[in-house]
C-alpha cells in the first residue's frame, strides 16, 4: 500500500477509490471488480489506483484495513470497559453480568446500525479467508469475542478455555448476524419493514434478557454462597 504524501486532491481521489471499492467489493467480491470498474464508479482514472495503493489486491486489503479501524473505534470503549470488570477482583458476578450484557448489546447495534458493506465483506472472507481479513479477525477476537468469553467464564467460575464457555459466547454473537445474512427473510417473518433505531433497540433489549435468562443460576448460586457464610 502506498504511504506518499497526499495532497488534498489526491487525498479525495483515494476516499472516492475507497468508498467505490467497498461498494463493489461488498456487492461483487473480489474476483467480480476489475480495476476499471472501481476507477469508474470513483470518477477518476485507471491509474490512480496503482499510484494510491499499489494493485487490485492492495486497494482490497486497503478496505478491509479502513473496516477493521472502523470495528475498533466502535468497540474500543465497550471491550475496555469490559476488561477492566474483569481485572478487578472485587467485581462481583453481579457486574460481570451487566458487563457481558453491555458488550454484546454493543456489538448488536455495531452489526446492525453499521452499512451493510461490512456484513458482506466478512461474510465473504469467511467463506474464501485471505490474509487481507486478519485486521478484522483480530479486532473482533481483541475487541468482541475475547472478552466476552472471558466474561462468560468469570460469570460461570469456569475457564475461558472451556469448549462450554466458547459455545456459549458463538450462539449469543451469532443470534444478531441473522438480521445481517438473511435481512429480508427476518425481516419479513417479524412483519417488520425497516431496522429502525427503535427496532434494533428491541433487538440489544432482548439480547441483554437472553444474557439474564441464560446465567440466572450462577448469581442465585453466588447469592446462595454468601447467604450460606454469613448465616
Amino acid at each position: 500500500m502506498r504511504s506518499d504524501h497526499l495532497t488534498p486532491r489526491g487525498n479525495s481521489t483515494r476516499t472516492n477509490l475507497l468508498a467505490a471499492a467497498t461498494r463493489l467489493f461488498s456487492e461483487r467480491g473480489f474476483d467480480g471488480v476489475s480495476t476499471r470498474d472501481i476507477a469508474n464508479a470513483a470518477g477518476t482514472t485507471l491509474p490512480s489506483i496503482s499510484h494510491h495503493f499499489g494493485s487490485k489486491a492492495g486497494l482490497y486489503q486497503a478496505v478491509l484495513q479502513r473496516v477493521s479501524e472502523e470495528m475498533e473505534e466502535r468497540f474500543s470503549a465497550a471491550s475496555a470497559a469490559a476488561l477492566e470488570i474483569i481485572a478487578n477482583e472485587e467485581s462481583t458476578r453481579q457486574q460481570r453480568l451487566h458487563g457481558l450484557e453491555e458488550l454484546l448489546c454493543e456489538h448488536a447495534r455495531a452489526i446492525l446500525q453499521s452499512s451493510s458493506d461490512w456484513v458482506s465483506l466478512i461474510t465473504a472472507e469467511d467463506r474464501l479467508p485471505t490474509e487481507a481479513a486478519k485486521p478484522i479477525e483480530q479486532v473482533i477476537g481483541k475487541h468482541v469475542i475475547g472478552p466476552i468469553v472471558q466474561l462468560i467464564a468469570s460469570v460461570t467460575g469456569a475457564s475461558a478455555a472451556d469448549p462450554e464457555v466458547k459455545l456459549q459466547a458463538a450462539t449469543l454473537l451469532g443470534s444478531v448476524l441473522i438480521f445481517r445474512t438473511r435481512r429480508t427473510a427476518t425481516l419479513r417473518f417479524l412483519q417488520w419493514k425497516e431496522l429502525t433505531p427503535y427496532r434494533i433497540e428491541q433487538v440489544s433489549e432482548h439480547l441483554r434478557r437472553e444474557v439474564q435468562a441464560r446465567f440466572a443460576g450462577c448469581l442465585r448460586s453466588q447469592f446462595g454462597a454468601e447467604h450460606g457464610a454469613r448465616g
